[in-house]
């Protein structure tokens, strides 16, 4: 028996190009001079927890670049085509045999 063909994808969006992707690349380019910038945060004051302001302003951005890549990850993937009515084998054991 022949297996049922599955509709045709809609086309993929590309947000490679265009401003996405110049908003994507200044992103993941800022923790460069935030942190290169030594000067500008090799202090103790104002502490955090105790902590002086040299660590944890290094710490936060491990989160800060964290959540940047992610956003430039998400605005220069490309979106998946959605496939509507796919073909599921009604025995879950179908495609074993």
């Amino acid at each position: 028996m022949a297996a049922p063909s599955s509709p045709p994808a809609r086309p993929v969006r590309s947000r490679t190009s265009g401003p996405w992707a110049k908003l994507s690349t200044v992103a993941l380019w800022m923790p460069f001079p935030a942190l290169l910038w030594v000067g500008g945060y090799a202090g103790a004051e104002p502490r955090l927890f105790g902590l002086p302001f040299f660590y944890w302003y290094q710490f936060l951005w491990i989160f800060l670049s964290s959540g940047l890549t992610w956003c430039a990850y998400l605005h220069t993937t490309p979106t998946r085509p959605v496939r509507t009515g796919a073909h599921r084998p009604a025995d879950p054991g179908e495609g074993l045999r």
